[in-house]
């Protein structure tokens, strides 16, 4: 229903609020392109084409049923939406929106439920570059919130939506977590280790199974 709201199309799947200044849409586009070419590099390619929203006050952001988080991508079989709050117009923000855009678009709505949460979250992390994006980067970080290990997170623990984001007190650490673990299998897999990946879960093999064999593989 986008396009019988109040939000203006300034671009082939991109919508801004009616106040956005022009300087500001194209500082808008610019945005939104350098962060497909952070997920680009990180992917190979980009192939999600999702619908942007992006809401420059918090009155539009609310409209859409949003509140507290910067950005958030929603997706349904017919379409993938990536709606930014006026404090998540930045290429962090969106870079990590349209990483979780592009997971879905090559998993597939259906399989995407055979995804950890936490290897999503990881993931995006990596193109989040208001953080390190090295594993041995985030390590010093998770060291440092984890208290050197002494609060510990269980991947097992993370990989729902419930388990993820069940205790707000501690909410950036399943972050981290997450982040150290598929920085470091993206360390030793690549690119062609997260292709394959998502080829495998296409091809109705178990997630878990075929992560772990990946990681092998490159490791010889």
């Amino acid at each position: 229903m986008i396009n019988f709201s109040d939000m203006e199309k300034i671009d082939r799947n991109v919508y801004v609020s009616k106040e956005t200044s022009n300087s500001d849409k194209e500082h808008l586009l610019t945005i939104i392109n350098n962060s497909k070419n952070r997920v680009e590099n990180l992917c190979g390619s980009v192939e999600a084409d999702p619908v942007f929203v992006i809401c420059n006050s918090h009155e539009d952001y609310t409209n859409f049923g949003m509140y507290k988080v910067d950005g958030l991508t929603v997706i349904y079989p017919f379409e993938t939406f990536v709606i930014i709050s006026p404090d998540g117009i930045n290429e962090n923000v969106i870079s990590h929106e349209i990483c979780h855009a592009e997971l879905y678009e090559r998993i597939g709505f259906f399989d995407d439920d055979e995804i950890p949460l936490w290897f999503h979250e990881g993931l995006a992390s990596l193109v989040s570059h208001n953080q390190p994006k090295s594993f041995d980067g985030i390590k010093k970080i998770w060291n440092k919130r984890s208290k050197n290990g002494r609060v510990r997170i269980d991947l097992n623990e993370i990989a729902s939506y419930d388990g993820f984001y069940g205790s707000p007190a501690i909410l950036d650490l399943p972050y981290w977590r997450a982040a150290l673990e598929v920085s470091r299998w993206y360390k030793i897999s690549g690119k062609e280790g997260l292709l394959e990946l998502v080829t495998s879960i296409k091809s109705n093999k178990d997630f878990e199974s075929s992560y772990i064999m990946i990681e092998e593989k490159n490791l010889k």
